[in-house]
């Protein structure tokens, strides 16, 4: 696992690698040697495992100066224990150099691995530049992500929405839709997306995702909505196809809750006006697909009528079930509070430590905060991109 870190009185961070332990073999962590100061970021740097006595490398990729056409990899050695770098150009069949350059991929959200050497750098705006870092002469190639559902204009942060995953040469990519309603009536009706084809369809092909060369943008609006509920698109493609397929999609008044004690935890946390609908009383976000390939998704929740109680699920989007409850404080909660990784197999958690807590045991806030509408803000730009950078899909 590669993972980067900041000491105090140190401006630049520094980058380590551990390796968990396994039978007789002591688990290990491995400085490694600063390269390019434009790298401040963990998620620049994807890892492959080479060989059967631990050894690795390191991939980041850089656009070279303003020029979409040709990229930067520089790769690290276990080995040798220094970085190289080479010129790695972009297979031409990719037509980002005849779009405007605001639907260009910007700085990666999360490094994935793709199989074999391929590596996959995911701007969860637009898309993936894939590469193959080990190849005698390796390319990189550009996957569009599917455009934004139409609630979507106006987040931030695309890891409360929006994740990317791949395993066994098929990647997965969830988008999360929150139904808000206006607190505050706005000065103006919203402008919509650009329709695209293929409206409910399931399949979208490369090229019904090419952005066109102009296009007038919205004026932004300032609104103050609440959260009412959510709903989930999962697509998948395999890594060399041409098109994304639509594996499921659920919404919150459509999932299950078979376990009789998910149940009663779930509705001990609201009011007690829900019913059968006990995800009402979460404001749910940060969709994250497990890694075991399968369509389980995680999410972050917070408890409505009190925002000191948090609460990750695991869903099944394909069942339409919850899978997995677990409770958490307040003081855990971030931007993106969790990643999935498979450390916490090397790890000894007892056996129904979480299933054993009960609503009252978890710890509130100190100063319980009213619950607040949600801001729709205008787009920042320094969170990858503008808001006349991302467009809606119809779904």
């Amino acid at each position: 696992m590669a993972f980067s870190g900041m000491f105090s009185g140190r401006v630049d961070k520094e980058y380590f690698v551990y390796k968990a332990g396994s039978g007789t073999e002591s688990p290990s962590l491995r400085r490694i040697p600063t390269h390019d100061p434009r790298y401040n970021r963990g998620e620049d740097i994807g890892i492959i495992r080479c060989g059967d006595h631990g050894q690795f490398f390191l991939a980041a990729l850089l656009f070279t100066s303003c020029n979409i056409r040709e990229f930067t990899l520089h790769l690290y050695s276990s080995a040798s224990d220094q970085w190289t770098m080479k010129s790695v150009p972009l297979d031409p069949s990719c037509n980002l150099e005849r779009v405007d350059s605001k639907y260009y991929p910007a700085l990666p959200h999360k490094t994935i691995q793709l199989g074999g050497s391929l590596l996959g750098w995911v701007d969860l705006w637009k898309g993936i530049l894939i590469c193959d870092v080990l190849a005698d002469h390796p390319v990189v190639r550009f996957i569009r992500l599917p455009e934004l559902m139409p609630g979507n204009y106006c987040h931030d942060s695309p890891h409360m929405i929006r994740d990317v995953h791949c395993m066994g040469g098929v990647i997965k990519f969830i988008e999360m839709e929150h139904f808000l309603i206006p607190t505050v009536e706005p000065t103006q009706e919203p402008t919509q997306g650009r329709r695209r084809p293929g409206e409910e369809a399931n399949i979208l092909y490369d090229w019904d995702l090419e952005p066109p060369c102009k296009e007038d943008a919205p004026d932004p609006d300032i609104w103050l909505k609440s959260f009412v509920g959510w709903r989930t698109v999962i697509w998948d493609r395999m890594v060399y196809g041409n098109c994304w397929n639509k594996v499921c999609k659920a919404s919150y008044d459509e999932i299950m809750v078979p376990d009789p004690s998910h149940y009663e935890m779930l509705s001990e946390l609201g009011d007690g006006s829900a019913g059968n609908l006990v995800l009402m009383n979460l404001s749910t976000d940060s969709p994250t697909l497990s890694i075991g390939g399968d369509n389980v998704v995680h999410m972050s929740s917070i408890v409505k009528l009190d925002r000191g109680r948090s609460v990750m699920m695991a869903l099944n989007l394909q069942r339409k079930t919850v899978e997995a409850l677990a409770l958490y404080g307040p003081e855990r909660k971030t931007c993106h509070p969790y990643r999935p990784c498979t450390l916490s197999k090397y790890l000894k958690i007892s056996p129904g430590s979480f299933r054993d807590w009960k609503v009252n045991d978890l710890p509130r806030a100190i100063s319980k905060p009213v619950p607040q509408p949600i801001s729709m803000r205008p787009w920042r730009t320094d969170l990858g991109g503008s808001r006349h950078q991302r467009r809606a899909a119809p779904y």
